[in-house]
């Protein structure tokens, strides 16, 4: 942590930039903005984790609780709109990788069984997956589908998320 003013004046302005340009009436946030100006609307479980711990961390730099605030209401929106199924599941491990370990960072100041919950719900699902000999998880995605879950299991056994 370089404790750098500037360094925090960034994180903000992004973050306002990112809330402003691809955030929805629905809480969750669009992929991105294409070269001409158009916004993406894919919506990627990734998104939402991404803007979900940064909310986590700017709470925690600023003791600002809109920031947490708005952490919660994307995991809310998030977690309603991924659930446990299909839609949780196309998303890929890596992406819900990154998804699960910042709900977990949420999980630390603001408590929802349903992050945990939706974890297992996945990383039972995907255990299933697994290739007979090899061991990997999710044969279309192969060791880039494993090694995310691998992730996924840790924060499942207790390991601290890490941004």
């Amino acid at each position: 942590m370089t404790e750098n003013t500037s360094d925090l004046t960034w994180a903000t302005r992004m973050y306002q930039w990112v809330v402003s340009c691809l955030g929805t009436s629905s809480g969750l946030y669009d992929d991105h903005v294409n070269s001409d100006g158009s916004v993406n609307t894919t919506i990627w479980s990734y998104n939402q984790g991404v803007m979900v711990g940064a909310g986590v961390l700017l709470y925690h730099a600023t003791a600002n609780s809109s920031y947490l605030a708005q952490a919660e209401q994307t995991a809310t929106a998030a977690v309603a709109y991924f659930g446990t199924g299909s839609t949780l599941v196309n998303q890929g491990p890596a992406f819900n990788a990154i998804y699960f370990r910042n709900l977990f960072l949420l999980n630390k100041v603001a408590p929802s069984a349903a992050y945990s919950g939706d974890a297992q719900s996945f990383a039972t699902y995907m255990w299933a997956q697994r290739q007979v000999g090899t061991g990997l998880i999710d044969p279309q995605y192969g060791v880039n589908g494993t090694a995310p879950m691998v992730e996924i299991f840790s924060l499942l056994a207790g390991s601290p998320p890490s941004p």
